[in-house]
């Protein structure tokens, strides 16, 4: 009698035994790190820590302040060039990237880690394509990568001490938005139960994340606010937030993170949109609901994502950007118009990337 074996299964124990064997795993994630990929970064590195390893979270970035207390002592990287970037990860015995498949989004690590000679390990439950690793743990019904990281945990045996569970609930409540989102399922209940008798503290989390805004973020959120403009008969609402808006208020990127639900919050619209200009260009972060596909329109520009849930980078200037964007807004809901009327989509290669 042949037994078939559950391929997830499979690689989630061969990622186990080469988690199990790493002395010095060097854990990254994407550009502009998110809840869910800094809580799963750094409840994977307590969890090792306690097999006795020296893991290290390499970041392009400063950690956000937001975020700050989920931040492992002793345990990130800041790099600022390629240099730097191939000293942190090459004096690692393990590459591990969570919450990210795809090689643009690993930003000025890429190279430092298409160089690495080790083992590369991916833990994430977006939609991919094509893995840039054979060891690629891909779970795309779990709501948050944390979820992931929290069975790879289990998987190895590390018992969740209370900073553990707070970092795994910082990423699933990011990702399910404090639980209002669809993708809030029987088993994201049943993980954050496990979590909760662990130690987990919910009050904790919302305390740090949604308890210590500043002023000058709330004037940053007053000139966003202004800029929302209805479209495709109040289908499409899409804002911004430039450069000059941010130094005028004192506003800064991590108080931006929110913004695109004040647009989805609006009632009547099927996707949404927020535009954040940054040095060399533009981030877009997307929302989408009834059928209409927000990962579609993001890899129009290169980037990519779930259904309702999406992002890019586009290296222009935001008005072009605007312009264009709503055109493929328009066009994103005429496709899923036809689509549930059954009429045949065209293929359209993205325009960016």
């Amino acid at each position: 009698m042949t037994t078939l074996l559950d391929p997830a299964a499979v690689m989630r124990s061969q990622i186990v035994a080469a988690l199990r064997t790493s002395r010095r795993p060097r854990i990254l994630g994407h550009v502009g790190p998110d809840g869910d990929v800094l809580g799963s970064a750094s409840a994977l590195s307590l969890g090792l820590r306690t097999l006795g390893a020296d893991p290290k979270i390499v970041l392009l970035e400063p950690w956000p302040e937001l975020f700050g207390a989920f931040e492992p002592e002793g345990g990130t990287i800041l790099v600022h060039s390629e240099a730097e970037a191939l000293a942190a990860i090459h004096g690692g015995d393990a590459v591990v990237v969570v919450d990210n498949n795809d090689w643009k989004r690993l930003g000025g690590l890429e190279s430092a880690v298409r160089s690495f000679a080790g083992p590369v390990l991916c833990l994430d439950h977006h939609p991919c394509e094509l893995p840039f690793s054979p060891l690629h743990l891909l779970d795309v019904k779990a709501a948050a990568t944390a979820i992931v990281v929290y069975d790879v945990l289990r998987e190895l045996g590390i018992p969740l001490t209370p900073s553990m569970a707070d970092a795994l609930y910082v990423g699933i409540v990011n990702d399910t938005g404090w639980f209002r989102h669809s993708n809030t399922d029987p088993r994201v209940f049943a993980t954050c139960m496990d979590i909760l008798n662990s130690g987990g503290r919910p009050s904790r989390v919302a305390a740090e994340l949604g308890y210590r805004e500043r002023i000058e973020g709330k004037k940053l959120l007053g000139a966003f606010l202004a800029t929302i403009e209805l479209r495709e008969s109040g289908r499409v609402a899409m804002g911004h937030v430039t450069r000059a808006m941010m130094t005028e208020t004192g506003g800064v990127e991590d108080e931006t993170e929110d913004f695109v639900n004040q647009l989805r919050s609006l009632r009547g619209t099927s996707i949404v949109a927020f535009l954040r200009e940054t040095t060399g260009g533009v981030k877009i972060s997307l929302r989408s609901r009834d059928g209409v596909s927000a990962r579609r329109v993001a890899q129009h520009f290169g980037g990519g994502g779930h259904v309702l849930a999406a992002g890019a980078f586009v290296a222009a200037e935001l008005a072009q950007v605007r312009g264009e964007l709503a055109a493929e807004l328009r066009a994103e809901l005429a496709r899923s118009a036809a689509e549930r009327d059954g009429a045949p989509l065209v293929d359209r290669r993205p325009r960016y990337g």
